[in-house]
C-alpha cells in the first residue's frame, strides 16, 4: 500500500486510527471532510468533539512524534495549539496571525523569523509553553523540554498539589539566603508546608532559579529578569479542572544581591456555589437577601468586604437565586476573572491588556439587553458611574466593593465623585462580610461568658442574645487534626445587611453622615456584624478572639 500523501490521504489515515481506539465508527467517519491542509488536523477533530489529549496522541501515533503530555499540568493562557505541515508544531498567535503568515514567517529569514527549540506534538490541555510576543509579531517559540523546565516543573506541581488540597487562597515563596521557603495561606492563616527549595551558594544556578523562571514563562514575564516587580496571570489543570493563578514577583534583597519573591493568588478557591439558605446567614439576614431580591427589578445591590472575605459567593448565590426565581431574565457577569463557570449566565472575562476594563464591558453589556448585572468590582469612579447609571436605567446591578462597613459604603461611593441624589435614588441594600475562623470541634474548650475579658462590652451589643452561659475558646496550638491550625478549623461568614428603605434614601440624599444613618439603621432593625459574630459564639461556631481578629474594635 502506498503511503499517504495528500492532506485528504493523511486525513483519513488518523481517522483510522482513532476507529482503531473506538473514538469514532466507521460510519461517522464518512460524515468527516478533510481539511484543506494539515494545519486544520486539530481544529477540525475539536469539532467533532474529540478529546484534546487523545487528538495528541493520535498526531504523535501517525506522526511519529515525541508527545509532550505526560509531566506537563500547566495550561497556558491565549494560544491555542494546531499541527502543521514539515512535522512541526507551533501556535496560532494570539493576536490574530493566520497559519499562512506563520508559516512564511518561520521560512523567511530576518529578525522575525520562528525559531523552533523542538519538534513534537503538544496536547491541548497539558502543555508547558512560554511566547514572547514584540510589536513585530512571535520571535519565538519555546517548549519546556529541557531537565532545568522538568525539574522547576516538578517542585511547581508539589506545590499546587498541596496548596489545591487544603483548599489554600495564597502561595508565598520566600527566599533566604541557601534556600527558598513555602507557605500557603489556609483560613486566613499563613503556614508552612514542607516543601524547601535549595539555593545554595549561587542563585544563578540553582532550584529556585529553574522554578522562578517556570513561574514567570507560565505567568507570560520576562524569565531571567528579576530586579523589578512582574505581575501575570496562568491557568493550572489538576484533575480534570482549571484554575486561574494570579502571580506576583518582588524582588527582595537577600544579603548583597536580590532574588524574586513569589506570591500566587489561587482564584475561586473560596468560591462554591451554594444556595443563600446554604452559605450560614442568620434567619433574618437570609430572608432580607430573598425580599430584596425579589422586590426590586432594579436597582444597585453592593456587597462590601476586604479581599478574601466571600463577596463573591454571596453575589454567586444571589444571582442564581435569582435566576431560579425568574428564569426569563437575562443575567450578565463581568468578573476578573471568571472565577466559577455558572449555567444560565453570560460571563465576561475582564482583559486590561485588550482594553477590555470593568467600565468598557459594562458600557457594552448595556447595549446587550440585560436584566441583571454582577459587576466583579468596582474599582474606579467610571464604573461606579456606569454602575449606578444602568441601575437607573431598569437594570439590576449587583456589585462588590472595598469599605469596611456597610454605613461606609456611601462615603467611600461620595468620595469617588457619585452624585448623592442619584446614589440615594439607585442603591437599594448594601451588605458587609468577613469570613471568622471556626474553633475546631475537637480540641476547643468552654469558659463562662462572664469570664471573658471583653464580657462588659459586648454584653452591651443591641441585639445580644441574653442567654448566653458558656462560650468556647480555641485550643493553641491545636490538635492532631491536619486541617486545625492553632485551634481554628474551617471559616463561616459574618454579616450584616442594610436595607435603603424610604427614610435612608432621603438621609444620603441630604448628607447625613454614616453615624446618624448607623442610628437610623438601628431603628429599623439592623444588626451590625458584632451582632451577628456574636450569634456565632452562643452557638459554638466562633470565638470572641476569632471576630477580634476580622472585625473593627466594638464601640457601644
Amino acid at each position: 500500500m502506498s503511503k499517504p500523501s495528500t492532506t485528504a490521504e493523511h486525513f483519513d489515515a488518523i481517522l483510522d486510527l482513532l476507529i482503531e481506539r473506538d473514538v469514532i465508527t466507521t460510519l461517522r467517519k464518512r460524515a468527516i471532510a478533510a481539511p484543506a491542509s494539515i494545519g486544520g488536523f486539530v481544529s477540525r477533530l475539536l469539532d467533532e468533539a474529540i478529546s484534546a489529549d487523545v487528538i495528541a496522541e493520535v498526531m504523535s501515533q501517525y506522526f511519529d512524534l515525541p508527545l509532550y503530555h505526560d509531566e506537563l499540568k500547566v495550561v497556558a493562557m491565549g494560544a491555542d495549539w494546531v499541527i502543521c505541515d514539515d512535522d512541526i508544531a507551533y501556535c496560532i498567535h494570539p493576536n490574530g496571525d493566520s497559519q499562512s503568515i506563520l508559516l512564511n514567517r518561520r521560512r523567511s529569514s530576518g529578525e522575525n523569523r520562528l525559531e523552533f527549540k523542538s519538534f513534537g506534538v503538544i496536547s491541548r490541555n497539558k502543555y508547558y509553553i512560554a511566547v514572547r510576543n514584540t510589536s513585530e509579531g512571535i520571535k519565538n517559540v519555546e517548549l519546556g523540554t529541557s531537565q532545568e523546565s522538568s525539574d522547576g516543573e516538578a517542585v511547581l506541581k508539589r506545590i499546587m498539589e498541596q496548596s489545591l488540597r487544603r483548599k489554600a487562597t495564597d502561595v508565598h515563596i520566600e527566599p533566604s539566603r541557601t534556600e527558598a521557603r513555602v507557605s500557603i495561606r489556609v483560613d486566613g492563616q499563613l503556614v508552612a508546608i514542607d516543601i524547601i527549595i535549595p539555593i545554595g551558594a549561587s542563585f544563578d544556578v540553582s532550584p529556585y532559579r529553574n522554578l522562578a523562571n517556570v513561574l514567570l514563562n507560565l505567568a507570560r514575564g520576562e524569565p531571567g529578569s528579576f530586579r523589578a516587580p512582574q505581575s501575570g496571570q496562568f491557568r493550572w489543570s489538576e484533575q480534570g479542572s482549571e484554575i486561574s493563578v494570579r502571580l506576583e514577583m518582588l524582588p527582595v534583597k537577600v544579603g548583597q544581591s536580590e532574588m524574586p519573591k513569589f506570591v500566587l493568588r489561587i482564584l475561586g478557591q473560596e468560591i462554591s456555589l451554594n444556595r443563600l439558605d446554604n452559605l450560614g446567614f442568620s434567619e433574618r439576614n437570609n430572608e432580607l437577601y430573598k425580599d430584596v431580591a425579589i422586590k426590586n427589578p432594579h436597582g444597585l445591590i453592593l456587597v462590601t468586604g476586604p479581599t478574601a472575605s466571600g463577596k463573591s459567593t454571596t453575589l454567586y448565590a444571589w444571582m442564581t437565586y435569582l435566576n431560579e426565581t425568574y428564569p426569563t431574565r437575562s443575567y450578565y457577569t463581568i468578573e476578573d476573572p471568571v472565577e466559577k463557570e455558572v449555567r444560565g449566565f453570560q460571563q465576561i472575562q475582564v482583559n486590561e491588556d485588550a482594553g477590555l476594563s470593568f467600565f468598557q464591558g459594562l458600557r457594552s453589556l448595556l447595549r446587550a439587553d440585560p436584566d441583571v448585572i454582577m459587576v466583579g468590582e468596582i474599582r474606579d469612579v467610571d464604573t461606579a458611574q456606569l454602575a449606578l447609571r444602568a441601575s437607573m436605567t431598569g437594570h439590576l446591578v449587583l456589585a462588590t466593593l472595598h469599605a469596611n462597613s456597610a454605613v461606609k459604603a456611601i462615603p467611600r461611593l461620595l468620595e469617588m465623585g457619585l452624585d448623592k441624589i442619584l446614589l440615594a435614588d439607585s442603591v437599594v441594600s448594601i451588605t458587609a462580610q468577613r469570613m471568622a475562623p471556626m474553633v475546631c470541634p475537637n480540641c476547643a474548650t468552654q469558659i463562662p461568658f462572664g469570664d471573658h475579658p471583653q464580657y462588659d462590652i459586648l454584653s452591651k451589643l443591641q441585639n445580644a442574645p441574653a442567654d448566653i452561659d458558656f462560650i468556647k475558646v480555641a485550643h493553641r496550638p491545636g490538635c492532631a487534626d491536619p486541617d486545625c491550625i492553632n485551634g481554628y478549623k474551617g471559616r463561616h461568614v459574618v454579616t450584616e445587611i442594610l436595607r435603603i428603605d424610604n427614610t435612608i434614601q432621603e438621609m444620603i440624599g441630604h448628607g447625613a453622615t454614616s453615624a446618624e444613618i448607623l442610628a437610623a439603621g438601628y431603628e429599623r432593625g439592623f444588626q451590625e456584624m458584632w451582632e451577628d459574630g456574636i450569634r456565632l459564639v452562643k452557638n459554638g461556631i466562633t470565638s470572641i478572639e476569632a471576630l477580634e481578629q476580622v472585625l473593627e474594635p466594638y464601640e457601644p
